[in-house]
């Protein structure tokens, strides 16, 4: 074929392809009156709730758990939004029936399953949303939508922390938000999901327990707020009686945080425990101007402070009770020399602050339960400083603080 003849077949060809395009019947027409060379345009109309409100968490997250602000008795979603335009929703949801449950209802069931679960959650009413937190410190937002068919869409998408746990919480509080019933075992099968720390395996061997302790010391002694956070998870696991050995691990590691020891890393562990269940960041001026220097958020300054306090309650709570559990006598006495009075004072004032810190609080009514039980004069101390009313009033919306909560009253004699 010459050039010609191809040239000719492509230009057949073109003009094959442009007459059936103009014959489709999805072809735009074009206004008789305007020229050819004229652009069409075109437009589209995309369909709308009649509430089209995003979901801003950025106002609400300053009424978090770890803020200044009192929890609602209740949470009054009679009116939600619809789902917005654009927004992409998450797998962790669930759509009920407006014939089955009203929004109202369905707020119920999630507060009572929240309560239940020992999650500290506030209420957003104008927005349908509540911002919740779980003991394992998983960041957790649940919203409520108004479906096209009038149905209430109940969303939970995860801020922060293992997303493991997140789903394991995240499928109880939609099966409750449906039917309303809550496992009364949930929280012995939903545990904490601990990372993984720099300390080695449960071992018998003393010099494991003592090289743990030093690599705990250090990171704690580091200018790094990972490696001081990774230092107190680290004491946590040491602690645990449930976790580690009792008599070779937890109980030894236990009376070196509570009293010291005669190396010098064991008594930087006692200090620096004490220092942070106090709210002091660091007993050294020169580790907090380094820290000065490298952070340069104050939100991610506070949230770190607020990380190791927490964990330094669990660390001094898993203490007192492992060294109870071994010897009531033996705990009265590293109490009595250490200063029994100046720790009640911050376990109270933890406890007074149950609104805003219900998580703290319930480690610190861990650690009133285990000094109750060793020590008698705690029981006299303790009514002296005004406990007993607020231990009364301490428990909204915690499952386990209330429980804690009513221990203690018993061992002092008070009906709650």
């Amino acid at each position: 074929m010459s050039s010609s003849q191809q040239y000719q077949e492509a230009t057949r060809r073109k003009r094959k392809i442009s007459n059936s395009m103009s014959s489709t019947p999805n072809s735009v027409a074009r206004n008789s009156n305007s020229s050819i060379d004229e652009p069409v345009l075109r437009s589209i109309s995309l369909l709308q709730s009649d509430s089209v409100i995003i979901p801003s968490s950025d106002c609400f997250l300053k009424q978090a758990p770890s803020g200044q602000t009192k929890k609602p008795a209740s949470w009054d979603v009679s009116v939600i939004p619809g789902i917005p335009l654009f927004y992409p929703l998450e797998q962790t949801r669930v759509s009920i029936s407006r014939r089955e449950s009203s929004p109202t209802e369905i707020a119920k069931r999630i507060v009572k399953c929240l309560e239940d679960l020992s999650i500290a959650a506030t209420y957003n009413k104008d927005q349908a949303l509540a911002l919740a937190e779980t003991m394992d410190g998983v960041q957790l937002h649940i919203c409520l939508f108004q479906t096209r068919e009038k149905d209430t869409l109940v969303e939970i998408q995860r801020k922060s922390g293992s997303s493991l746990s997140f789903h394991r919480h995240a499928r109880i509080i939609l099966k409750c938000a449906v039917s309303g019933d809550v496992n009364e075992d949930v929280n012995k099968r939903i545990m904490p999901i601990r990372r993984p720390v720099l300390a080695p395996p449960p071992s018998k061997s003393p010099r494991k327990m003592e090289s743990a302790l030093e690599l705990a010391c250090s990171m704690l002694k580091k200018d790094r707020l990972d490696a001081n956070q990774l230092g107190m998870e680290s004491l946590v696991f040491l602690t645990d009686a449930t976790l580690c050995d009792l008599n070779s691990i937890a109980l030894p590691v236990s009376r070196i945080l509570l009293q010291g020891g005669p190396d010098r890393y064991n008594n930087d562990l006692h200090h620096m425990l004490l220092n942070y269940i106090q709210g002091k960041n660091s007993e050294n001026d020169d580790m907090d101007d380094a820290r000065d220097d490298l952070v340069t958020s104050n939100d991610l300054e506070d949230r770190h402070s607020a990380i190791m306090h927490y964990n330094a309650l669990i660390v001094l709570a898993n203490s007192l009770e492992t060294i109870g559990s071994a010897s009531r006598s033996e705990l009265s006495t590293i109490l009595h020399d250490q200063g029994l009075k100046d720790l009640l004072t911050v376990l109270v004032q933890e406890v007074s602050m149950a609104e805003v810190h219900p998580h703290n609080a319930y480690q610190a009514t861990r650690c009133l339960s285990a000094l109750l039980e060793s020590s008698p004069t705690t029981r006299g101390m303790v009514k002296e400083m005004g406990a007993t009313d607020i231990l009364s009033n301490s428990h909204v919306g915690h499952a386990l603080l209330r429980q804690e909560s009513h221990s203690i009253l018993a061992a002092l004699g008070i009906d709650n």
